[in-house]
């Protein structure tokens, strides 16, 4: 394909404004069959502060290519036509071009997607579920302290059988597990495994 024809530009524009490199790696992690949740917890971090750090210098580049794609093709830079009331997109008015652009495309779709990662990926969720998954046997065997794990059992208290005996039962769910070469790697292969001694486990 002619890379300098009007289609090649087109579709150059468009991977421009769909893709995000730094999302890809989030997604494929967060989809992995054993998956490292604090690696996770960290990765949407640095996901957020990327986003964060873009939302504030990236607009400027960003026009500055698409205006250069554009250009070739004669196709004028002006703001669409904008009306007292809108409810199905932003419409904040502005003298400038690219600062309306900035204020009703670029903007809105980066606070989306903060939003969308804040939402399924909050702070506090995040150290809960960490703490817990200490109890698959790859984890817990490299554990020394059970302080976190028991703190954060304590939020489905009234869900376990033997809530009174879960800090003796953690102890001894990991010399079960201690010098054992195959150990589980996931929760649903730790499910499996903890039988009628470990009932609390297996309900975390």
């Amino acid at each position: 394909m002619d890379r300098s024809s009007p289609s090649s530009q087109s579709a150059s524009l468009l991977v421009l404004i769909l893709r995000f490199d730094f999302v890809l790696s989030l997604t494929l992690t967060a989809a992995a069959v054993v998956l490292d949740l604090r690696l996770r917890c960290e990765m949407v971090e640095d996901v957020l502060k990327t986003l964060e750090k873009y939302r504030e210098t990236k607009f400027k580049e960003n026009s500055q290519v698409a205006c250069l794609i554009v250009e070739p093709l004669d196709i004028p830079i002006q703001a669409p036509r904008t009306v007292k009331r809108s409810t199905h997109r932003s419409n904040i008015e502005s003298p400038d071009v690219k600062e309306y652009y900035r204020l009703n495309v670029f903007l809105p779709f980066i606070d989306f997607v903060l939003g969308q990662l804040r939402s399924h990926f909050s702070k506090n969720d995040h150290s809960l579920i960490v703490d817990l998954f200490t109890l698959i046997p790859s984890s817990i065997v490299n554990t020394t302290n059970f302080r976190a794990v028991v703190a954060a059992a304590r939020v489905y208290s009234c869900d376990l059988p033997h809530r009174f005996s879960l800090s003796g039962e953690i102890t001894l769910w990991k010399e079960l597990w201690s010098g054992r070469e195959h150990l589980p790697q996931t929760a649903a292969e730790a499910h499996q495994e903890a039988n009628e001694f470990f009932l609390n486990v297996k309900i975390l």
